[in-house]
């Protein structure tokens, strides 16, 4: 038989939810409202979140710099107190989403930094994005996706400057 998006699409998706080995505690409450430091760090801040959580651990991990992630759980409603607060502390921001760069979430954050933060900022937002395209059909997807090594060169630039 052909190829099926189908099952292939969700093959791939169940495959990463069986990769997670972290152990849960099911009494702990989650404030989803509430941003998660997933890293602290004081030479930049990296903001992801969903899948791109993972891909900017990765980067973090390459750069030869303190990165501190923040990963904003939820984007309606948004804790921009957290992302603020990081940002203002690290002087450096980069959102890193999948989504396109033009209107995506990135942006308002973008926007609230530079509101909030823009006497803190030492270097512009940076942002790595999905590009200016119609998400593609699975096969095509690793292409779209900002990956790693996307995240790392986004870093560097932002720490250069």
């Amino acid at each position: 038989r052909g190829f099926d998006i189908t099952q292939d699409y969700f093959r791939k998706y169940l495959q990463n939810y069986a990769s997670f080995k972290e152990e849960v505690d099911r009494e702990k409450k989650v404030e989803l409202e509430k941003a998660r430091t997933v890293q602290e760090g004081e030479d930049a801040t990296l903001i992801a979140w969903g899948a791109m959580v993972p891909v900017a651990g990765e980067a973090a991990e390459e750069v030869d710099a303190d990165i501190e992630i923040v990963d904003p759980r939820t984007i309606y409603p948004t804790d921009f107190e957290t992302i603020i607060d990081s940002v203002k502390k690290t002087g450096r921001a980069m959102i890193l989403h999948e989504a396109p760069k033009t209107s995506g979430f990135g942006a308002e954050i973008a926007s609230r930094i530079n509101e909030e933060a823009i006497l803190n900022l030492e270097a512009p937002v940076k942002r790595v994005t999905g590009p200016d395209v119609p998400y593609p059909l699975y096969t095509l997807e690793d292409y779209y996706m900002p990956n790693a090594e996307r995240a790392l060169e986004g870093l560097e630039e932002l720490l250069e400057f």
